[in-house]
């Protein structure tokens, strides 16, 4: 995670420094979609493995 977050930032500075506040900003943006997307997907989705309508016994 932390090793994620120092690449992102990386990029970012190099990005201000080669090409310009734009771009880097666009970059940064499509970084964090990207991570957003990717840690999102790694974490268990909440509520989804509970049954909201419980069956009733039919015995």
């Amino acid at each position: 995670m932390k090793l994620l977050i120092v690449l992102v930032s990386s990029c970012v500075l190099f990005a201000i420094v080669s090409e310009g506040l734009v771009q880097a900003i666009a970059e940064l943006l499509a970084f964090a979609t990207i991570a957003y997307f990717v840690l999102r997907k790694h974490q268990p989705a909440k509520g989804q493995a509970r049954n909201h309508y419980p069956q009733k016994d039919t015995e």
